[in-house]
């Protein structure tokens, strides 16, 4: 029997199912849920190359029954230009023939790795195929959702009604906040102040994304400006529990915003869940592009009411804020002490150890579970105990001793204009190409972020488990210490050695060789 050729659609389906497993299927099991659904069997080589990046961008939309199409002899360009394609078409645009090949011969000329290669054509023929490859096809244009709301309250009457339905494990929210990361707590802190110099607002963006009782805190997604700043160069990011990405302006875009999607249908898997959002334009543009599984059901907040309806809104944003600016103005007391200036010391991997602490261990389950039952997302909205507010008295007090006139405690806590949405950027054929070429145009807020870090001394193994034997020591002399808290250490110390061992072998085994 003749082999039969496997189609996008079909592959689009297998990514699916694979991408929403708890645990990662093996090729077998690809192999046999691919002959269940579709009676036909395939090689280990079509899994594995259906599940690589080749085919990376049929998660982004429908698929076509076409079984072959010719591969893209310029990927990137490609991959600039379908980007783009997809911006025009979230401002409810169309494009033609002529723009389509206008914009290719402006995208060859500034990606440097077709540098001295002879411009294509861009026939109507490599058009074809383009759209083909991208399955772009001339879809009716559609009035937005949600454009005609009834009123709020009616639209909040309807979100409870399915969230009833769920259990509370599996509601989730997720929403933007921007963080001066770097604040004054008085203007005249500078060691060197400039006539007319304007405050510091260096600005990050947050994506904090949680389920109503706190069990699952995804990764703190940080949007800056910087493409790839050096401070964070050699982090290991994922283990942080954070995630860096850039744009123009440091907020959240259609782009980002479907990676984020992306990302968190991996993170749900099979189980079904609900999540709410706001109706910021990037959240609806990345919906239209990357749609979610039948397991997941997205939920529009009411439009304009977010500060009353939004759960991330009634507090937990807040609560992550304070507890990053109890560890900034900690910052600010040790390098005064020091005879340093905290705003030409701190670097941004300090600001993401600080977010990613508050958002991991200070903000607690009950502060997260009282804010989703504020925002009457889930009902019975009954009020709970008022967990303790944050105490940064002693903290403040120490600030008022070494720094004159400082700022009222209120105004350090909340700076003005910091939690200022801008709408989704219109983004440009230029922003586009600098998200995929390595070498994008560093604007003034991206080199402020791009300061070169101290040098680092990274411990080696060895230093590593003394400095836990002293850890071991110092815990076992304390009346506090729990028994957990030993067994931890020495899971980690047994961590630590099978790393030394595994050096020493691979050392021996290299003089042997030499």
């Amino acid at each position: 029997m003749g082999r039969k050729a496997i189609t996008d659609a079909q592959r689009q389906r297998l990514r699916q199912w694979y991408s929403t497993q708890q645990a990662r299927p093996s090729q077998k099991q690809c192999i046999l849920w691919f002959q269940e659904q579709f009676h036909h069997s395939i090689s280990q080589s079509t899994v594995s190359e259906t599940l690589s990046d080749k085919f990376k961008h049929l998660d982004r939309g429908s698929a076509s029954n076409r079984a072959r199409h010719r591969p893209a002899q310029w990927p990137l360009l490609e991959a600039i230009l379908f980007d783009f394609q997809k911006v025009i078409e979230s401002h409810g645009g169309v494009t033609t023939y002529n723009i389509l090949k206008e914009k290719a011969e402006e995208i060859w000329h500034q990606i440097p790795q077709y540098a001295g290669q002879p411009k294509p054509e861009f026939s109507v023929g490599w058009l074809n195929n383009f759209k083909q490859r991208h399955n772009i096809q001339y879809r009716v244009q559609h009035g937005e959702a949600g454009s005609v709301p009834i009123t709020a309250e009616e639209e909040i009457k309807a979100v409870r009604t399915l969230c009833g339905e769920y259990p509370e494990d599996d509601i989730y929210n997720m929403d933007e906040t921007g963080l001066f990361w770097r604040s004054a707590v008085n203007c005249g802190l500078l060691s060197e102040p400039t006539p007319g110099r304007k405050i510091d607002k260096s600005r990050i963006t947050l994506v904090p994304c949680t389920n109503a009782t706190g069990s699952d805190r995804l990764p703190l997604w940080i949007i800056g400006h910087a493409q790839q700043p050096r401070a964070l160069r050699g982090i290991n990011l994922e283990a942080i529990g954070c995630k860096w990405r850039h744009s123009k302006k440091a907020w959240m875009n259609t782009i980002i915003m479907v990676e984020w999607l992306q990302a968190f249908y991996r993170h749900i898997g099979s189980r079904s869940v609900i999540l709410t959002m706001d109706n910021l334009k990037a959240h609806i543009n990345a919906i239209e592009q990357s749609p979610p599984p039948s397991n997941i059901h997205v939920i529009w907040l009411p439009k304009n009411s977010t500060s009353v309806f939004q759960p991330l809104d009634q507090g937990i944003i807040n609560n992550l804020k304070v507890h990053y600016r109890k560890q900034w103005i900690r910052f600010i007391i040790d390098s005064i002490d020091n005879n340093t200036n905290p705003f030409t010391t701190i670097i941004l991997y300090q600001t993401i150890q600080w977010c990613s602490r508050a958002w991991y261990q200070s903000v607690n389950n009950t502060t997260i579970y009282q804010c989703f039952r504020k925002s009457t997302v889930i009902q019975p909205s009954i009020r709970l105990p008022e967990p303790p507010p944050v105490d940064l008295s002693s903290e403040y007090f120490a600030l008022q001793q070494r720094i004159p006139e400082v700022m009222d405690l209120r105004f350090i806590l909340h700076p003005q204009d910091e939690d200022g949405e801008e709408e989704d950027e219109q983004v440009s054929l230029a922003d586009i190409i600098q998200q995929h070429i390595q070498e994008p145009t560093m604007t003034d807020e991206a080199i402020d972020e791009d300061v070169e870090p101290p040098p680092v001394i990274i411990p080696t193994p060895g230093e590593a488990l003394t400095a836990l034997q002293v850890l071991r020591t110092f815990q076992e002399h304390r009346d506090e210490t729990q028994h957990q808290d030993l067994r931890y250490l020495d899971q980690f110390e047994r961590h630590l050695r099978t790393i030394i061992a595994s050096t020493q072998s691979q050392g021996t085994l290299d003089n042997w060789i030499t």
